[in-house]
């Protein structure tokens, strides 16, 4: 997240959020998978589709 912080890109820093709430979401964490994606989501990241779609409800069951 540092890196991405630095480098300016917010597309990246929105990624590392669903990156996280999916290692939260293999540790059973529900709480924080909801919170993390919620938080990747955000506007201010402008993900691209692909990864917007990682981050919606059931996606990870979906795979």
């Amino acid at each position: 997240m540092e890196w991405a912080q630095e480098a300016d890109a917010p597309a990246m820093q929105g990624y590392v959020l669903l990156k996280k709430s999916q290692m939260a979401y293999d540790d059973a964490d529900a709480g924080r998978v909801l919170s993390l994606a919620r938080a990747g989501l955000h506007e201010r990241w402008r993900l691209p589709a692909r990864a917007s779609v990682a981050a919606t409800p059931g996606a990870r069951a979906r795979r």
